[in-house]
């Protein structure tokens, strides 16, 4: 909206000089001097100038609106700061359910609500802090399952790099140590293994959280 609002405003001023070009010329052949006369005063006047901040102006009041008038904003204010702890408690239980329950309705709307994707996309804005450290907590997990499984399970990290390098026409094998190769082989695998782990996070994020916050 603010980039809108910059364009118009200088499409405005690329439009005035144009217009004031215009007007001179016309003035000087002769032609509809008067009009042309008072259309060049008023942009040069300061009403065009009030005009133009004030359209600009409102692309931004726009932007950055919270929806209510300054008077509804004052006197809402004044009315929370006159409730005691307990009910402003219970107040912002029952704005966090009704912002849930429209978040779950544009999920309906939009269709996230029955994909894997819009499911993380939900817990990310609910839980915050806590679905990031649940979710880096699965993927250290996995890669450490996974290196250790290529690391002892007689997984010969560097044959694949060698294969790697017969597509690719690079010599990574012979420039890296094995444990080197193992990471690197285990990082790619962990990533392939992100279909698993995004059905293991959205499952498993709700119990975890309220476990360790004390959350119901």
């Amino acid at each position: 909206m603010l980039s809108a609002a910059l364009c118009l405003t200088k499409g405005a001023l690329q439009q005035r000089q144009s217009c004031l070009l215009a007007c001179r010329s016309y003035s000087v052949i002769g032609a509809s001097s008067r009009s042309s006369q008072a259309a060049a005063n008023f942009l040069t006047s300061s009403n065009y100038e009030t005009t133009l901040f004030a359209s600009t102006s409102y692309y931004k009041v726009q932007k950055f609106s919270s929806g209510l008038t300054k008077e509804e904003e004052e006197n809402e204010k004044n009315r929370v700061s006159s409730l005691s702890p307990e009910i402003k408690s219970v107040e912002l239980r029952q704005l966090d359910d009704e912002i849930k329950r429209l978040h779950v309705l544009r999920g309906i709307n939009t269709g996230e609500l029955y994909t894997w994707r819009g499911q993380m996309k939900a817990l990310a804005r609910d839980y915050g802090i806590g679905f990031v450290v649940w979710y880096y907590t699965v993927w250290c997990a996995m890669f450490s399952v996974t290196f250790v499984a290529i690391e002892y399970g007689g997984v010969d990290a560097l044959a694949l790099v060698s294969k790697m390098d017969a597509y690719t026409g690079f010599d990574m094998a012979s420039r890296i140590n094995p444990t080197v190769g193992s990471l690197a082989v285990a990082l790619i695998a962990n990533e392939c293994l992100e279909p698993i782990r995004l059905v293991c996070v959205v499952s498993t994020t709700k119990p975890v959280v309220h476990m360790f916050t004390g959350r119901t």
